[in-house]
């Protein structure tokens, strides 16, 4: 055997053994133990919100001893909320970002517990199930500028903002909006939440300088009645606002295979589609 083909049957060994590895079906389970059955998921697309994910698990098991196939997912949300006034010359901000905040608990969409056979494929030697799942409309990706959707924002949130914002308002604002505008309280109830404060001494015969501070007790009393409608009031009282939400969600899947000795395997890699 001259040098040249000795070295070309050398090539094409490697490139063999490399090409095995690359295609075994069972290099994503981990480490198989027993004889738990085998399930992989392909990816999955974005789509948008109102219309379908398009999921396929294939899997197998020894004897072809599948008890069931499964399919949960969750959902994780990322947003920003923005809502700043201006008084005069001062501005008032709240700003907040989050990633990956989870809607609800992980959860089943799809179960499949008989008629296999019906999903054998002889070509790949495994049952291959599609499972079409409708995404609801509420999922969509939001981007909001309107005062109005502060009403659909979570109530958590909402006494967020008034809690950042409304203990720093003047005395003079918010009895504009508490007492003037939405009649919460008249104005002898709505005094009670404050107390005078001297800020500057004078001289002589002149009366000291002072100005009403919300007390502790008062700026409870006003965040606990700073709903969405009271924000947006004030947002419109001041003399400059700004109101953005946005949010994109993002799904989540776990294909979970099990068969007739219970025992079961969960595809260990991450399957997630964006929700448009």
């Amino acid at each position: 055997m001259t040098r040249l083909t000795y070295t070309i049957l050398l090539v094409l060994a490697v490139l063999f053994f490399t090409g095995c590895e690359e295609n075994d079906p069972l290099a994503d389970q981990g480490t198989v133990t027993g004889d738990a059955p085998t399930i992989t998921m392909d990816r999955v697309k974005a789509s948008a919100a109102g219309k379908e994910f398009d999921l396929r698990v294939r899997y197998w098991g020894q004897d072809d001893n599948i008890e069931s196939v499964e399919i949960n997912a969750w959902i994780l949300q990322s947003y920003t909320l923005t809502y700043s006034i201006t008084s005069g010359e001062e501005t008032y901000a709240y700003n907040k970002k989050v990633d990956d905040e989870a809607l609800g608990e992980k959860g089943n969409i799809f179960t499949k517990s008989e008629n296999f056979i019906e999903d054998w494929q002889t070509a790949q030697s495994a049952y291959i199930t599609d499972h079409a799942h409708l995404i609801l409309p509420e999922y969509a990706p939001v981007k909001e500028e309107d005062l109005s959707y502060l009403s659909s924002i979570e109530s958590v949130l909402i006494n967020e903002i008034a809690n950042e914002i409304v203990p720093e308002l003047s005395h003079e604002f918010l009895q504009s909006v508490f007492v003037d505008d939405l009649a919460i309280y008249d104005l002898e109830t709505f005094m009670t939440f404050f107390e005078e404060v001297v800020v500057e001494e004078s001289e002589g015969d002149e009366p000291p300088i002072t100005e009403w501070v919300l007390t502790e007790v008062g700026a409870t009393e006003l965040v606990s009645q700073s709903d969405a409608s009271v924000l947006e009031v004030i947002a419109k009282s001041a003399d400059g606002s700004k109101f953005v939400f946005t949010s994109e969600n993002e799904m989540f899947f776990e294909a979970k295979a099990t068969n007739t000795k219970g025992i079961s395997r969960i595809y260990n890699r991450e399957i997630s589609a964006m929700i448009q």
